[in-house]
C-alpha cells in the first residue's frame, strides 16, 4: 500500500468508516472519498469552488489518492493515469484476476 499525497490512507479510511457490523465500505464508496479529497485541494489551491476553477486545477495535478494514482489529460479531460485492478475470489481468497493475453475467442 502506497501512502496517498492527498487524504487518507486506506487505512485511515477503513478505520473511519467502520461498522459495529464489520462491513467494509464499497467501491464507489472509495470513489467518493478520493473525489472529495481532490476537490477540496482544488478549492484550497485556486481559493475557488467555481467549475472552471477546479476543472483547471484538477487537470494541472499529477498526484495520489487512496483510489490509487490520479492525473487528467488536459487536451482530452480524460483520466491517463489511474489503473483499476479486476479482483476475484479464488481458493477462499480475494486475488488481482490476471487476464489471458492473446486468448482467442470462441
Amino acid at each position: 500500500n502506497q501512502v496517498p499525497q492527498l487524504g487518507p490512507s486506506e487505512r485511515d479510511f477503513l478505520d473511519a468508516c467502520e461498522t459495529p457490523g464489520g462491513e467494509s465500505p464499497d467501491y464507489p464508496a472509495v470513489q467518493a472519498a478520493a473525489a472529495v479529497s481532490l476537490a477540496a485541494h482544488c478549492a484550497r489551491l485556486t481559493g475557488e469552488t467555481g467549475r472552471a476553477h477546479l476543472w483547471r486545477a484538477a487537470t494541472a495535478l499529477e498526484t495520489s489518492t487512496l483510489y490509487g494514482v490520479f492525473k487528467i489529460d488536459q487536451a482530452t479531460g480524460a483520466q491517463v493515469s489511474h489503473q483499476t485492478v479486476l479482483t476475484r475470489w479464488v481458493d477462499r481468497e480475494l486475488t488481482a484476476y490476471q487476464p489471458s493475453v492473446g486468448r482467442a475467442h470462441s
